[in-house]
């Protein structure tokens, strides 16, 4: 086929099929696909999705180029083959290709790791990666599953074409020869996307082990470059390092968010600690002043505050797992926004801590006996005890005399929030809701069905779904009314499960909050009814009793070491200590 006036498509599927026919350099190619791909040229994502997206053909091509099964060795081939330049310049459109691929060879090279050794074949792997991941922006995980998806990727299988192992080694092995990140950002995707289905893969590989090293790397790369004299230097190191420590921290959402306790301690295995120094130590480099970042102050704020939140979100996760933590230096800003939320769990447990302490030495030596929503409690102690005192609406009782006024309002905030928390989590999670069930809504499909009286609770068949409304200790069929009763009264899609952030259903405005729990106070929910539903919730995210580990994992305090260096000599960039609490 002459070279002459090709088409676009033919270009992308000539290499994408490696056919021997295919002559074009890597900058050529850069050039084509910027005519596609919106990163980070001028096309608007709905042009985009238009052009492209709905090409499910060319998508899946690019996905079983990205993960057929080759050796280093066959991959620096391919790599070679794109470095010397034979095309035909005179050819006007191949020679605007040529033109295009400069200017994105200028603009991609300094958002990669180590732009200095990046060449137009690394740049083209590195857009080929963003533009799936660019995809999978504009898919919904839902319909996706479902298989009802019309645009790409229209089922969990078109992102995983060799299968979950496969695609978990092809990621691993891109990682070693491309500097980009965006090969951990798409794979948090993957995790989103195929959940069950991909899951046991990226535990067995360990993977995250791999992504909190990729970062370390990343952080070593931006000191280094820190200390330079050069500020043309120091300010591509400052774009890169904006966009590659932002993808390290969005695969660590994936292991988060809509995971159980168990698979979210399985993902960061091994790397416990190190997972909260180094969103500690990014914090240190965004805020260095001689490591200029894009963006005004409120864009780098907000940079900041998401990574204190991942703080929280680990430390969290990680303080139920060890009888001792070590102290874990922050960046004073990052203690300053999570320590307030310790604080008040720490006085939550001291509370606990005390009714179990006077429960421990009662006389009466009667047992907590569970009761229907609306219904007294026969003998109740410990917390249960508590929430008996007392109902919303605060015709009924008191709360115990040994809390101060201060104490029993912050207690009964953080009920009622509890129990908002758990009813958006079981609305917006995607996995089975019987306790331990391993299903997602990727693994099943169509199969994967709501309550139909509630609508709220997600079976992933008929087994499940029988097996929750008679479990002993939480029956749906006794659930299922309290859930139903707290949703409507709390206006449902209008306001409980209003969510501007998806995916972070824990995240649900204050002034939002205080509506839905007006909205409780005037419909007469009982102090019951909340604890039904905190203690169902918890069983959504609950994996049961997870061994205590003895000591964190080697290596974590050369990264305590890093902080240490990181802060230097100024007053108030000195970190502080977390001090462990264990549970009681």
């Amino acid at each position: 086929m002459s070279l002459a006036r090709p088409r676009k498509n033919y270009f992308f599927t000539s290499f994408l099929s490696a056919t021997p026919e295919y002559n074009y350099c890597g900058t050529c190619l850069l050039g084509v696909f910027e005519r596609k791909n919106p990163f980070p040229g001028s096309l608007k994502k709905a042009q985009f999705i238009s052009d492209f997206q709905k090409d499910g053909m060319l998508l899946n091509l690019v996905m079983r180029f990205l993960f057929t099964v080759r050796t280093d060795k066959e991959i620096e081939e391919i790599f070679d083959r794109m470095e010397p330049c034979s095309c035909p310049m005179e050819d006007q459109e191949i020679h605007s290709y040529h033109q295009l691929g400069n200017v994105v060879e200028k603009e991609i090279f300094p958002m990669l790791t180590g732009a200095e050794n990046a060449t137009p074949a690394i740049c083209l792997m590195s857009n080929l990666l963003r533009l799936v991941s660019v995809a999978l922006d504009n898919a919904h995980v839902r319909t996706v599953a479902k298989g009802k998806s019309t645009i790409w990727p229209t089922s969990p299988k078109d992102l995983i074409p060799f299968g979950a192992e496969n695609l978990v080694q092809r990621l691993l092995q891109w990682s070693r020869l491309i500097p980009d990140a965006m090969i951990f950002r798409f794979a948090g995707q993957c995790i989103t996307f195929c959940g069950a289905l991909v899951l046991p893969s990226f535990l067995a590989a360990k993977f995250t082990r791999h992504v909190v090293q990729a970062g370390r790397n990343l952080a070593d790369h931006a000191w280094r470059a820190v200390q330079k004299p050069n500020p043309q230097t120091r300010r591509q190191i400052g774009i890169s390092f904006r966009r590659q420590s932002s993808c390290i921290a969005s695969f660590l959402d994936s292991t988060l968010d809509d995971q159980t306790i168990q698979t979210s301690t399985d993902f960061i295995d091994g790397v416990e600690i190190k997972s909260i120094q180094l969103l500690s130590i990014f914090n240190y480099l965004v805020t260095d002043d001689r490591l200029p970042l894009e963006g005004g102050s409120e864009s780098i704020k907000a940079f900041l505050l998401n990574f204190d939140l991942r703080v929280l979100k680990l430390y969290s996760l990680v303080r139920g797992n060890f009888d001792r933590v070590p102290d874990i230096y922050l960046f004073p800003t990052t203690y300053e926004v999570i320590e307030p939320q310790l604080a008040a769990d720490r006085l939550k447990m001291a509370e606990l801590a005390d009714s179990k302490e006077g429960e421990e030495f009662s006389s009466d030596g009667e047992d907590i006996e569970p009761t229907r929503p609306g219904q007294s409690a026969k003998s109740r102690k410990g917390k249960a005890r508590i929430l008996d005192s007392f109902t919303l609406d605060g015709s009924e009782g008191s709360l115990p005399s040994t809390m101060t006024e201060e104490q029993e309002a912050q207690f009964f905030q953080e009920t009622v929030n509890n129990a908002m928390t758990f009813l958006r989590v079981a609305k917006f999670q995607l996995r089975c809701s019987v306790f331990a069930c391993p299903n997602s809504i990727q693994s099943t499909g169509r199969k994967f069905q709501r309550c139909t009286k509630c609508r709220l609770a997600l079976y992933c068949g008929k087994e499940c779904q029988l097996k929750a409304w008679k479990d002993k200790e939480h029956p749906h069929s006794k659930t299922c009314q309290v859930v139903s009763k707290l949703v409507r009264i709390g206006r449902g899609e209008d306001l409980l499960f209003y969510c501007e952030h998806p995916g972070d259903p824990r995240w649900f405005p204050e002034e939002l909050r205080l509506k839905v729990r007006d909205c409780w106070l005037k419909g007469g929910v009982s102090a019951d009814e909340l604890l039904c539903i905190i203690l169902w919730g918890a069983r959504l995210t609950s994996s049961g009793e997870l061994p205590k580990m003895e000591k964190p994992e080697p290596g974590w305090d050369d990264y305590q070491a890093f902080i240490g260096e990181l802060a230097g000599s100024s007053a108030d960039r000195q970190p502080i200590p977390l001090i462990h609490v264990p549970y009681l």
